[in-house]
Formats: C-alpha cells, structure tokens, sequence
C-alpha cells in the first residue's frame, strides 16, 4: 500500500490538477463580477488547441502560446459580449431557446460528434 501513495504520486497530482486549479480560480472571479462561466474548460481547450497548432505550423513555441492566449480571451470575450451586453442566457441547457448563435453552434457539434461516435 505504501508503494501506491509515494511522493512521486502527491507531486504528479499537484502538477497536473494545476490548470484546472486556476481555472476554477477564473471562475470565482467571473462568480463574483456576476457573471456565471461554465465554460472555462471550453475557454482552456480552444486556447490549447489554437495553441499546438500554431506552434506546429509557425514552428515557435512562444508565438504558438501567444495565439493559444489570445484565442481563450477571444472566446471569453465573445461570452462576455452575449451574456452582459446582449443579456443572453449564461447557463446554456439543450431545450433552451434563448442561447446565443455561437453556444447552439457548439452545442451542434458537439452533438454530431456524439452522433458520429455511436455509429
């Protein structure tokens, strides 16, 4: 039993649990400006997808980590135009009828792939 909880374990777990610690933290900040953000792992994958791909064709790991942060702010700030300018619905459910275009388009996709994967 001793082998199972090592060091190595307690650090490895702090190490990869950190994205998700400081997204958590984004989301109290956007808690307490009022603003409820589900949506913070989908703000992380787009940064982190946008960020690989441009590393890969630009060939500069610092150029790829500037778009990866420029593509999670733009997808927050499109979240934070639709939801306090637009007043658009910030919690998205499946039946809503309020979402913003770029939610139900998500939504859409992620359906399809949902779809795609039983076949």
């Amino acid at each position: 039993m001793a082998e199972i909880f090592s060091i190595a374990l307690i650090w490895s777990t702090i190490r990869l649990s950190t994205p998700l610690i400081l997204a958590a933290l984004g989301g109290l900040f956007s808690e307490r400006s009022g603003v409820i953000n589900i949506a913070l792992e989908g703000m992380m994958l787009a940064g982190a997808f946008t960020a690989a791909a441009v590393t890969h064709a630009a060939g500069n790991p610092f150029v790829g980590l500037l778009a990866g942060m420029v593509a999670g702010m733009s997808v927050a700030a499109i979240h934070a135009v639709a939801c306090i300018r637009y007043r658009a619905d910030q919690v998205v459910y499946p039946d809503d009828r309020h979402a913003t275009p770029f939610e139900w388009r998500f939504l859409s996709v992620v359906r399809c792939h949902a779809l795609d994967s039983q076949r």
